[in-house]
């Protein structure tokens, strides 16, 4: 009696000054944030350095994150299982700064004591501002040994980029500037705009501000302006066909052609009209005057037998 067993001592070695060993532990996993190596990683807390992986059965920690990136303000949840070691558990979860580098006040507290480790855990996490964010996980389990696992989360700015676009005219007669105008709303500065006209050409633009392109020859082009931010927002807008005929072309062409064409035209159809005019109305005096002899040959023939023709008249048909 009063012997202990052999490996006793150590398994006290391992229950002395737990405080320290998980502070040192998480100080490792932070480090391996700070570097950017995501993953999981298993260390033994006992005696010696941290990173001296001697424990064959040591808790791995694993970190699930959904959604990984996205635009504030943006809800994630993080899910938390634990293979092998020794339950129950004890977690530490600290949902990084935005530099990545550094824990938040209050990063070591327990996220949950005395855990199982039978089933996931799952915590939620709002990020109210862009920036990209570690989130950082250590478990340590009933005989001290531990790992740590970290998870990498972007969050980019949450201000919606939208775009309105127009042609000022859809026609014209080559060489033909057409003015366009844009207007962009929300994104990240700076603003990059830039037109593409249908006809093989492009350019950029300022935001708010009119652009002009000049088509040089016919055809039908279809004109787009794609706008971006700094944040990686994205968004292109086609515009309504732009129509451009020759400078010969069209019903009437140029305004040579016009006078040309349509003053002629006029003067023929003058003409035309003072003739119709002339034949309708001979035609009309025509009638009348047969509609009259019409009339007097009908009275002459209805007066009575016994009368007498008026003085210095005679018969229809004899002289007058």
């Amino acid at each position: 009696m009063g012997q202990r067993a052999p490996g006793r001592r150590a398994f006290d070695g391992r229950r002395r000054g737990p405080a320290r060993a998980s502070t040192a532990l998480l100080a490792a996993v932070l480090l391996t944030a700070a570097l950017g190596v995501p993953g999981a990683a298993a260390f033994d807390v006992g005696p010696g350095p941290v990173g001296r992986s001697v424990v064959p059965d040591a808790p791995s920690l694993r970190l699930a994150v959904s959604p990984l990136t996205g635009e504030a303000p943006l809800f994630v949840n993080v899910t938390v299982t634990v293979v092998g070691g020794s339950a129950p558990f004890n977690l530490s979860l600290c949902f990084g700064t935005v530099d990545h580098t550094s824990p938040p006040p209050g990063c070591g507290a327990g996220a949950a004591t005395g855990w199982n480790g039978s089933n996931a855990l799952v915590f939620p996490h709002l990020y109210d501002a862009p920036g990209n964010f570690s989130i950082v996980g250590v478990v340590e389990d009933r005989l001290g040994a531990g790992s740590g696992a970290t998870a990498l989360v972007v969050v980019t700015s949450g201000t919606t980029l939208a775009l309105a676009a127009q042609a000022l005219t859809t026609s014209g007669v080559a060489p033909a500037p057409i003015r366009f105008n844009e207007t962009v709303v929300g994104g990240t500065p700076p603003i990059t705009i830039q037109w593409r006209f249908g006809d093989g050409t492009s350019g950029s633009g300022i935001a708010g501000s009119p652009v002009v392109h000049v088509y040089e020859s016919a055809g039908t082009f279809v004109p787009s302006v794609t706008v971006s931010d700094a944040a990686g927002h994205r968004t292109t807008e086609i515009l309504p066909a732009i129509v451009i005929r020759a400078a010969s072309s069209g019903p009437l062409g140029n305004s040579t052609d016009v006078v040309s064409t349509v003053v002629p035209l006029l003067a023929v159809l003058g003409v035309t009209a003072i003739m119709i005019a002339v034949v309708v109305r001979t035609r009309r005096l025509h009638n009348l005057r047969e509609e009259g002899e019409d009339l007097v040959d009908s009275l002459w023939q209805e007066r009575p037998s016994s009368e007498a023709p008026p003085s210095g008249e005679g018969a229809r048909g004899g002289p007058r």
